[in-house]
């Protein structure tokens, strides 16, 4: 067999590869020996054969800080790594050894701390923010601050998830996925379609005690979307409990709104005027 090596790759889905089918990954070096879902994406549609990994995954829990180092082994306080993005890649994390990735407060971007976003997560993670609160995910307004596609058992704790762009789900995007996420909050994120805050495809979401507020959408959902397009038994449910949803805005012009535009304007962000009348309700004027 000729074998190739594939390694150190990024990609918002899949680091080194994505599938929809059974695909045979017979290389001589991979990323890690074992992969997890984050570098082979659905990793159930894999079948490995590796000779040897570049990096090694870590059985433990990783800490991160904004004034850590990604040469630390990140298995203390005094020894952070820096980026999200690279605890994600280190960790090992499959059905029976669940791992956790614990987040100083601080905030984590691309020009503070370095990081590549989207951020991809992956099954079997608790990806878990400072209690007091100030872990902050900052999209810088031109990025997707994080995805989960094909995740299975993950779990989102104490984040502020702000400013994220783009052209929908700005905040986050879960697909396919089994999520539970509590004391989140998306702000000030701007997507120029949907789901500003997040959208929701296909998976079992869970959130409590969080809140979106200020996020803008260009077409719908300022705070987020919520689609099931596969016919699976049973359905997939989208649970929210004591979320605080506030300030959000979409399909909003410069001066008026109308909850038909798409009928009759195909203008994302048009310049549409209402004229009203002494006796029109308030709510027009």
């Amino acid at each position: 067999v000729n074998r190739c090596d594939v390694h150190s790759n990024h990609a918002p889905v899949g680091n080194d590869f994505q599938t929809d089918a059974a695909t045979n990954f017979t290389v001589d070096k991979a990323s890690v020996l074992e992969p997890t879902d984050y570098y082979l994406n659905p990793l159930h549609l894999f079948t490995n054969d590796i000779l040897e990994g570049e990096n090694s995954l870590i059985s433990d829990i990783l800490h991160v800080s904004p004034d850590g180092n990604d040469t630390n082994d990140g298995l203390s306080w005094s020894s952070p790594m820096k980026t999200v993005r690279y605890a994600l890649s280190r960790l090992e994390a499959h059905p029976g050894t669940p791992g956790t990735i614990l987040l100083a407060s601080g905030v984590y971007s691309p020009g503070i701390t370095g990081e590549i976003m989207p951020l991809f997560g992956c099954g079997y993670v608790t990806l878990k923010g400072d209690e007091n609160g100030g872990t902050v995910l900052d999209g810088e307004s031109t990025h997707r601050i994080m995805q989960l596609v094909n995740c299975v058992d993950t779990t989102l704790e104490n984040l502020t998830l702000a400013n994220g762009g783009g052209i929908y789900a700005s905040g986050i995007k879960i697909d396919k996925s089994q999520v539970d996420a509590s004391n989140i909050h998306i702000t000030n994120c701007v997507s120029s379609s949907a789901g500003a805050g997040m959208a929701v495809y296909d998976s079992n979401f869970f959130l409590r005690n969080s809140s979106l507020t200020n996020n803008y959408a260009g077409w719908l959902g300022g705070s987020m979307t919520i689609s099931n397009f596969e016919e699976t038994v049973p359905r997939p449910v989208t649970h929210l409990q004591n979320v605080l949803v506030a300030g959000n805005v979409s399909e909003w012009t410069i001066t008026a709104y109308d909850p038909s535009a798409y009928v009759f304007s195909h203008d994302m962000n048009p310049y549409y005027n209402y004229e009203a009348k002494p006796d029109d309700p308030p709510v027009m004027k």
